[in-house]
């Protein structure tokens, strides 16, 4: 470019950009990482903050759906529920849902981020609108993240749709999902979008059953796509 900063970061990764101030960039930064059934976002939310997931080594992955309730508050609780799948009318279902223990990261935007202490020097960068794009003093851990694949929305099918592909087990974004199971046996009404992660891939199950047309009553699953954007990634 010809004016500006562009900041370029490097790890054992390789190089990766940080910012670009041509481009209005506003810098993600990891705020979290753990394993447990749950995370607390805290107050301090920015514009947009995201939390990934995904099986710890060891975990149950066969016929197993995974993702997140949205509590009241900040507070995101990772569930999981077993597939059940009836090839004679193509309908899937699930049983209980329970907790879930997850790996996971949070990342936050820089507006949503602030800096213990007082330091008063560092790099600060701001886009043409005012917000921070980048703040030295924001940077709270060494822990950076890649993404490694988007799907847009609508563009995943709810029977199974594939997420990614790859040796390596990736972290999904949470935001998305969905897992509401309510009544039992025929009466069930569930209501899902969540993520059946296997030992090469993930895969996307996103559909509604209730007790009028659900495989409980003969019926079959109603299939939907994503309704937004998907995304897996990796801590670098």
């Amino acid at each position: 470019m010809a004016y500006g900063i562009e900041v370029i970061g490097e790890d054992s990764n390789g190089t990766y950009l940080v910012t670009d101030s041509s481009k209005d960039l506003i810098n993600y930064v990891v705020v979290a990482k753990g394993t447990g059934t749950s995370v607390n976002l805290t107050s301090t939310q920015g514009l947009k903050p995201l939390v990934f997931i995904k099986p710890p080594s060891g975990a149950t992955i066969s016929d197993t759906l995974y993702g997140c309730q949205f509590a009241s508050g900040n507070l995101r609780t990772f569930k999981k529920a077993t597939l059940t799948y009836t090839s004679q009318n193509n309908s899937v279902t699930i049983g209980a849902l329970s907790d879930a223990t997850m790996d996971y990261f949070v990342v936050k935007d820089m507006t949503g981020v602030t800096y213990s202490g007082s330091d008063t020097y560092g790099l600060q960068i701001l886009t043409s609108n005012g917000d921070v794009a980048v703040d030295s003093r924001r940077f709270l851990s060494n822990d950076t993240f890649t993404i490694s694949n988007i799907k847009g929305a609508r563009t995943v099918s709810g029977n199974g749709g594939q997420i990614y592909y790859d040796t390596t087990r990736r972290y999904v974004n949470s935001e998305f999902t969905q897992m509401f199971v309510a009544g039992n046996g025929v009466d069930q009404e569930e209501q899902i979008q969540a993520i059946l992660w296997m030992s090469n891939q993930a895969r996307f199950y996103g559909y509604y059953n209730d007790a009028t047309f659900g495989p409980g009553n003969g019926g079959s699953t109603m299939y939907f796509n994503n309704f937004s954007t998907i995304m897996s990634a990796q801590l670098r």
